[in-house]
C-alpha cells in the first residue's frame, strides 16, 4: 500500500526522472501524485478494499488536475497531460484515461488489474476510446504471484486488439520475488517516462 510519497520515497521517481532528463531521454515534466487513500482512483468502493469508498475519479478528474494547472507552469491541454500508475494505481490510471480520453494523450500502467475495467467498459466507451487516439502502454512480469493480475493484462491485450485499439504491452520476465514490487515498477517507470 502507498500514498503520494511512495513513488518519491520507494520508487526514487524523482532520481529515475531526473537521469532521464540529463541523458536527453525525456523533456521536461511536472510530475504530480495524488494521494488516494488505498483506493484504485475510481468513484465507489473499490473492488478489493471494502473500506476505501470514496469519488477519488472526480477528484482527480475535476479538482486535482485543476489544481494542478492553476497552482504550476503547465500546458493545461490534453496533448501535453499523462496518467500513471501501478498495481492497483494501474487500474485507477486506466480507468480515468479509458473513461476520460479526451484528458489525456497518454496512459501507461505496471502491474495492474484490469478485470473490473474490462467489465465495466460499454461499447460507446471502447468506441471513444478507439476515436481518442490515446497512446497506450502497459506492462507486467510474467512472475507476478498477486492472483488473477498477470491474467487481467493478458485480457486487456487480447481486448484492447480485438477492438482495433492500438496499444502497446509488455510482459517482462522479472525475478518472482520483486515482480510486484518497487524494483520492477522502478524498472518500467523509466520506460513510460
Amino acid at each position: 500500500w502507498g500514498n503520494e510519497r511512495s513513488w518519491a520515497m520507494k520508487g526514487g521517481i524523482v532520481e529515475i526522472y531526473g537521469g532521464l532528463l540529463a541523458a536527453g531521454k525525456t523533456g521536461e515534466i511536472i510530475i504530480a501524485m495524488p494521494d488516494g487513500d488505498n483506493s484504485a482512483y475510481e468513484n465507489g468502493c473499490s473492488g478489493y478494499i471494502a473500506f476505501s469508498c470514496g469519488s477519488y475519479g472526480d477528484y482527480i478528474i475535476k479538482d486535482f488536475i485543476g489544481e494542478i494547472d492553476a497552482r504550476y507552469r503547465t500546458l493545461p491541454d490534453r496533448q501535453h497531460r499523462a496518467i500513471d500508475g501501478l498495481s492497483l494505481g494501474a487500474r485507477g490510471a486506466m480507468t480515468l484515461a479509458f473513461q476520460n480520453p479526451g484528458m489525456f494523450a497518454f496512459v501507461s500502467g505496471h502491474g495492474g488489474s484490469y478485470s473490473y475495467l474490462i467489465e465495466e467498459m460499454t461499447n460507446a466507451d471502447w468506441a471513444r476510446l478507439k476515436n481518442a487516439n490515446i497512446i497506450i502502454y502497459f506492462d507486467h512480469s510474467s512472475n507476478d504471484l498477486v492472483p488473477g493480475y498477470l491474467e487481467s493484462s493478458r485480457d486487456l491485450n487480447k481486448t484492447l486488439e480485438e477492438k482495433w485499439i492500438a496499444h502497446e504491452y509488455r510482459e517482462i520476465d522479472f525475478p518472482t520475488l520483486d515482480s510486484h514490487n518497487w524494483p520492477f515498477w522502478r524498472q518500467q517507470v523509466a520506460v513510460a517516462l
